[in-house]
């Protein structure tokens, strides 16, 4: 563990507060629990931790680091940060740690429901199929927005296949996207080991089942080409929500850039014959034909 600073002195707040004592740096606490220093300023953006301001430095009490470390414990729980910010400002309030615990132990006892519902949906889609959850052996992640990652706990038999530039963002993201990362993909189950992670474009997972980075609506959003008796079908993911995108073309709503997602969408053009779109309102349960000829992409 990184030696704390002595604060000698300390400042005005530190003291009202009773934090006169050990202090530390962005870069002391960044290396303790293993984040960037984007991440932690990630959180005291959200105003889930409030270091003092000496200048442009940043200094970190002990209220500080017990609070981010509890931060960092809910993540790894899978508690939303809205719930994490109910748990660590029940220290600030009278019988902090009992009602902190009584809290906690009710939001597990919600979420086990929630998972267990949420198990119940997928076995029974799956089971239409006549599958089960241990038939998935592979999992392919277009990206880790929570709409599209959020259920890889449900498969700990499965292999998932992720850009690595995919995970390396959402281990990390900007203040704008944080919100749709705010969920965990390993856990007891399934692990880092679970995962594939690919670092170059074309990456075939099986015959005829090719990966291929479409970046745009995130920096490694990807998607898949699957070779079909009506041709090259496209899985797009979230690179092309809706036909409209395709054929103006425009970027998806959320994205990190409009050249790069056009870019992507023209990709999508010259390497499919038939395109699916998982917000395509005229996509029917179980379609696996028919699909939407892809448009031709032109680019000003």
């Amino acid at each position: 563990m990184p030696t704390p600073t002595t604060d000698a002195v300390g400042s005005p707040a530190a003291v009202a507060a009773g934090e006169r004592g050990p202090t530390w740096s962005i870069a002391e606490v960044a290396d303790e629990f293993g984040v960037t220093h984007r991440t932690v300023r990630h959180y005291e953006e959200l105003g889930l931790i409030s270091p003092e301001r000496r200048g442009t430095a940043r200094v970190y009490h002990r209220r500080d680091r017990t609070r981010l470390a509890l931060i960092l414990r809910g993540k790894r729980l899978g508690f939303p940060l809205e719930e994490i910010r109910t748990i660590i400002d029940l220290y600030d309030v009278p019988r902090g740690r009992r009602s902190q615990l009584e809290y906690v132990l009710g939001q597990i006892d919600e979420r086990r429901a929630d998972l267990e519902q949420r198990r119940r949906d997928i076995d029974a889609a799956l089971s239409e199929l006549g599958w089960s959850r241990g038939d998935i052996d592979i999992v392919i992640n277009s990206h880790l927005h929570y709409d599209h990652a959020e259920n890889n706990l449900a498969f700990p038999q499965a292999q998932f296949y992720v850009s690595d530039e995919e995970w390396r963002w959402a281990s990390d993201p900007s203040s704008a996207q944080a919100w749709a990362y705010d969920i965990a993909w390993t856990g007891d189950d399934v692990t880092f080991m679970n995962y594939c992670l690919l670092q170059r474009d074309h990456y075939d997972v099986l015959p005829g089942l090719r990966i291929i980075q479409t970046p745009g609506h995130t920096p490694g959003h990807q998607s898949v080409l699957v070779t079909t008796d009506e041709g090259v079908l496209c899985v797009t993911g979230d690179a092309a929500c809706m036909m409209e995108n395709l054929t103006l073309p425009t970027p998806p709503g959320t994205h990190v850039g409009s050249a790069v997602s056009v870019a992507s969408l023209k990709k999508i053009s010259d390497l499919s014959d038939r395109v699916l779109m998982n917000h395509d309102p005229e996509l029917s349960r179980f379609q696996n034909s028919e699909f939407p000829i892809t448009p031709d992409v032109r680019l000003p």
